[in-house]
């Protein structure tokens, strides 16, 4: 994890002031404050690390996430173009992607959707283009 994105992962889990479980790069971290206030069910919150949005993408690939949540991530499911690819179940939850046959050359969407064990659900959306 890079040190600009490590500092922007630090102050936003210093504002919302509540414990939180972070799976990034398949490295679990439990990261533990002390809450100010009551907690509140949080959903959770995705980025993709890789592809990056408007990537181009060609043959094998791996969709990267990091997850932050105040609760237990229970599966993560990827789409293409609306399309069901997978659900994975343990982390890392990244998902390996072969693209030559799954989807034609132009623009896609890819929409991760992770849900956590009160049934929160998060979900992050890009676009990419394959060659």
């Amino acid at each position: 994890m890079n040190k600009r994105y490590s500092k922007f992962l630090v102050v936003m889990l210093m504002a919302l002031a509540v414990p939180l479980t972070v799976y990034v790069a398949g490295q679990q971290q439990d990261l533990r404050q002390r809450a100010q206030e009551e907690k509140k069910p949080l959903a959770p919150y995705i980025t993709i690390v890789s592809p990056a949005d408007n990537a181009v993408v060609s043959g094998a690939t791996s969709i990267n996430v990091a997850l932050l949540n105040n609760d237990q991530v229970t599966q993560v499911e990827y789409y293409i173009d609306g399309k069901l690819l997978g659900t994975m179940t343990k982390p890392p939850f990244n998902y390996y992607w072969n693209t030559v046959d799954s989807i034609v050359d132009g623009e896609h969407v890819i929409t991760v959707r992770a849900t956590d064990v009160a049934m929160n659900s998060g979900v992050k959306t890009i676009t990419i283009r394959k060659k």
